[in-house]
């Protein structure tokens, strides 16, 4: 019988990671932190008012309606 043939299999070194760190997020700033809001959008506040008075308004017609 002949001899399996068998190649040595290279020693392949794992990936050295960096040790992570916990608690080092910086916070993150937002457009409404800086009243920066784009041009044609409007504020949630505002967004509230508009569809809180149109619900109301809403709820008014049917009220009368009945």
């Amino acid at each position: 019988m002949t001899k399996k043939y068998k190649e040595k299999e290279p020693n392949i070194a794992t990936a050295e990671e960096p040790a992570v760190v916990y608690n080092t997020a910086q916070k993150k700033t937002t457009k409404t932190e800086n009243n920066d809001i784009p041009l044609g959008y409007m504020s949630l506040e505002r967004f509230g008012e508009i569809f809180h008075q149109k619900l109301d308004d809403c709820y008014e017609n049917l009220s009368s309606g009945c």
